[in-house]
């Protein structure tokens, strides 16, 4: 029996299409049940270009969160935009789907609130920044080299 050579990339492509759909909808589901459970998904900023790791936080981290949000003390000397910068390499984290219906982004001991009444900036001195790149690594979303990458990065961004 003869086969069309043809007929191989279209398959090849057809296989390719779906995976990458299949990945785009694991993703939403993910990012879904972390709403429902009011977990939160991180996703630390890191790469431009490529996607950037990703994690589930505990109940417990979830909670710590929460925590450190309500600690943090209003920052009067932000000027808006946002607390990430527009920097290569990392700069930065974001919460999504968190409990409360808070969006969080965290850099440089400020933390940006999105919640149901707006937008607000608090500072926490890096608390919450740090909190999560340790869950980040107890997760398994960066490695020990990320995370020394990272920690520099954030030390030259001090001084």
């Amino acid at each position: 029996m003869r086969t069309s050579t043809s007929s191989m990339p279209l398959a090849l492509t057809a296989l390719v299409v779906a995976l990458a759909l299949a990945a785009c909808a694991s993703g939403s589901a993910r990012a879904a049940d972390a709403a429902e459970s009011g977990a939160g998904q991180v996703t630390v900023l890191i790469y431009s270009g490529q996607p950037n790791p990703t994690f589930t936080l505990t109940a417990e981290q979830a909670e710590h969160v929460r925590q450190l949000v309500a600690a943090g003390q209003p920052d009067p000397s932000f000027r808006g935009g946002s607390v990430l910068p527009s920097i290569l390499g990392y700069n930065g984290l974001l919460v999504e789907g968190g409990a409360g219906g808070q969006d969080l982004a965290v850099y440089g001991g400020r933390i940006e609130v999105h919640d149901r009444e707006g937008k607000r900036v608090v500072s926490d001195g890096g608390a919450l920044e740090s909190f999560l790149l340790e869950a980040a690594g107890q997760n398994k979303a960066l490695d020990a080299e990320q995370l020394r990458f990272i920690q520099a990065s954030r030390d030259k961004q001090k001084s």
